[in-house]
């Protein structure tokens, strides 16, 4: 009898550690979707980082999208996603285009352009997400030196 009442002690104990286990993780708190992309989205934050040749430069800017487009002496300061997968870098008014793109996918927390062609670019943002706000990170190096970003949208 005390066997029996042990063995179903430990099964009721091992049962209960597997809902620990399989309860929601954080890992997943900010990947998103491509559904939370759709929409338009003001620049307030830009850290870029440059080593070319042995030659390094940093610039940063933040504030608001008129503002960083002030510090930075111009560039593209809104970015939009439609639900069709095309969108489009936009300056300071939010509405003239910098530069479109054709089509845009999210996979793996990494956001992928395809300019004027079907062919996505290999190089991609790690993409993360916190309410209304949207942080890229990329980076690209070569031969010559390597390119890091950080930029952080606020959703309009």
């Amino acid at each position: 009898m005390k066997t029996k009442i042990y063995n179903l002690m430990a099964m009721f104990f091992l049962a209960s550690l597997s809902f620990g286990f399989t309860a929601c993780s954080d890992d997943d708190e900010n990947s998103g979707s491509a559904e939370d992309f759709v929409g338009t989205w003001g620049l307030t934050e830009v850290y870029e980082r440059e080593v070319w040749n042995g030659e390094e430069e940093v610039t940063s800017a933040s504030g608001t999208p008129e503002e960083i487009y002030s510090q930075k002496g111009g560039g593209y300061t809104y970015v939009t996603f439609n639900a069709d997968g095309n969108g489009g870098f936009y300056s300071i008014d939010g509405v003239t285009p910098k530069e479109t793109f054709e089509k845009w996918k999210y996979v793996d927390n990494k956001i992928y352009f395809s300019y004027h062609n079907d062919k996505f670019s290999e190089e991609a943002y790690t993409v993360s997400f916190s309410g209304n706000t949207m942080t890229w990170v990329g980076e690209e190096s070569d031969e010559e030196g390597t390119y890091y970003e950080r930029k952080v949208w606020k959703k309009k």
